[in-house]
């Protein structure tokens, strides 16, 4: 088969920076100051010698540093946070002292106080979890087909319902459907708003409003659903943590990537330097460092956002579900970053077949750990929404409680998508309009919600307003799937339920 110049030019990118990047020392001896530590006597998982990786060019010095402080706080460790920030920023973009500053803060000991028990080891999460819930009864293979139909379309929905919003709070995505008359949101984003003038609000997007949306384009919470439908094709459920850091060299162009992902991908690049030898030796060290070095986005949503595929793949099966979305989530996250990948594959694999959306939830919970903070969120969460069902009091609350991590962490969006998935009571329309009200990282969250609602009602229940715009075709910028259809990505996933999951 003949490569397509698009095929051709992202497989020349992909080779140039593997290329370069092998040809970095991992190995330099440290000149930081920093000391090693007793694991038992740390919160951080991130390696503690020094290595020579290129910063990502694209996030500046004192951000990073700032990032990393942040999350060695909310990780347990006994860090002044105010201190270490008037440090970052003396270090005025000196690599020598910024990384005498990470090593230091890497040195400190954890909170005598912090009540957390947070491993990111499989067998150690294992220990927290609960016996399994069992098997969900899905509905006759008959019906799976719409099922998966919906599943792949709720994304894409969400996805393009949230992108105009992103990042936006709720306060002001109200503002904006109040001035376009639209209020309340029950439909895709309006192009067009008095908030733009009155406001000073500018949408992220204009391509997938109400008034444009056609073809959905490719990002990031649809990009990674595809990849992991080609690591299914490519590895079966046999592959480890080293073949998907593979595949994403070979079929992610790095510009595509963000946060938690750029940082792991650059790492990988750099510290595996055989990736033409095959697996080597200590690629279980590799895919360690990948995730934790000078990556301060460890615990974001990242890795939520590719557990679709697991789901669906396990669809009824929610423990495996939840095994096989570690592996993913272990290559750029740790603790609840890889949490909340686990349970959002979980609650994606219980929607196919359970009835209750309550049921669903405390399925997926049932699959991660309790002693963390992502369970307490969760249970807290799904305990607030039972008792009230204001969209307006359990918006608030979710700010109130977990207002105070950054809005791509894992933790309050899998929140909203807990709040979304319950408040609806198994309505499409009312779980997607929620998460976009809620703000935060608003298409990862619609794309989850829709997801799993899409999933538990199947495509023929999903409005027609919501996905009669949706072409049904689709560029994911992933090798091998430039151009390809919805249908055609729900067929093979069903083809690969009944080979895996059924």
């Amino acid at each position: 088969m003949m490569l397509t110049v698009k095929r051709l030019t992202a497989l020349c990118i992909c080779c140039c920076l593997l290329l370069a990047f092998a040809a970095c020392d991992a190995t330099r001896p440290s000149d930081s100051g920093g000391e090693a530590l007793d694991p038992s006597s740390s919160a951080i998982e991130s390696p503690v010698e020094p290595v020579d990786i290129p910063r990502d060019p694209d996030i500046s010095r004192n951000a990073w540093l700032e990032a990393e402080i942040d999350q060695l706080w909310e990780e347990g460790v006994a860090i002044d946070r105010e201190a270490f920030k008037a440090k970052a920023s003396l270090c005025a973009g000196d690599k020598t002292e910024e990384e005498k500053l990470y090593y230091a803060m890497h040195a400190l000991p954890m909170r005598a106080d912090y009540p957390y028990q947070e491993p990111s080891d499989y067998e150690s999460i294992m220990q927290q979890v609960p016996e399994s819930m069992g098997l969900v009864e899905n509905p006759p293979n008959s019906e799976m087909d719409d099922r998966f139909y919906g599943a792949w379309l709720g994304r894409f929905i969400g996805s393009s319902l949230g992108m105009p919003i992103e990042m936006w709070t709720p306060q002001s995505i109200r503002t904006w459907y109040e001035k376009a008359d639209a209020w309340p949101l029950n439909n895709y984003v309006p192009a067009v708003s008095r908030a733009a003038q009155e406001d000073g609000l500018k949408l992220n997007s204009l391509t997938t409003t109400l008034e444009h949306i056609g073809q959905v384009p490719s990002d990031d919470d649809t990009r990674y659903t595809v990849l992991n439908l080609q690591v299914l094709r490519l590895y079966n459920i046999t592959w480890d943590t080293w073949d998907l850091g593979s595949i994403w060299l070979w079929s992610l162009p790095f510009r595509l990537l963000c946060t938690a992902e750029r940082t792991a991908y650059l790492n990988f690049a750099c510290l595996d330097d055989n990736y033409m030898g095959g697996k080597p030796a200590n690629h279980k060290e590799i895919v360690r460092k990948s995730a934790t070095y000078m990556n301060p986005y460890r615990e974001w949503i990242g890795a939520q956002i590719r557990a679709d595929m697991w789901g669906y793949a396990f669809a009824g099966n929610p423990r495996e579900a939840a095994k096989i979305a570690f592996k993913d989530a272990a290559f750029t996250h740790v603790k609840n970053g890889i949490y909340g990948e686990m349970y959002i594959a979980a609650l994606i694999a219980a929607s196919f077949g359970e009835k209750e959306v309550s049921t669903m939830v405390n399925r997926a919970l049932a699959e991660i750990p309790q002693q963390t903070r992502l369970y307490e969120a969760v249970v807290t969460t799904r305990d607030f929404v039972n008792q009230n069902k204001d969209p307006e009091k359990i918006i608030a609350f979710i700010q109130e409680n977990f207002g105070g991590y950054n809005v791509i962490h894992t933790i309050p969006n899998a929140a909203i998508c807990t709040a979304a998935v319950l408040y609806s009571g198994g309505d499409f329309e009312k779980a997607i309009t929620f998460a976009a009200m809620s703000g935060h990282d608003t298409d990862c969250n619609c794309a989850t919600v829709g997801s799993i609602m899409g999933a538990y009602n199947g495509a023929k229940k999903i409005p027609e307003k919501w996905k009669n715009v949706i072409n049904d075709q689709f560029d994911a910028q992933i090798l091998g799937f430039e151009n390809t259809s919805i249908t055609a990505l729900a067929q093979e996933t069903k083809r690969l339920w009944e080979i895996y999951g059924e």
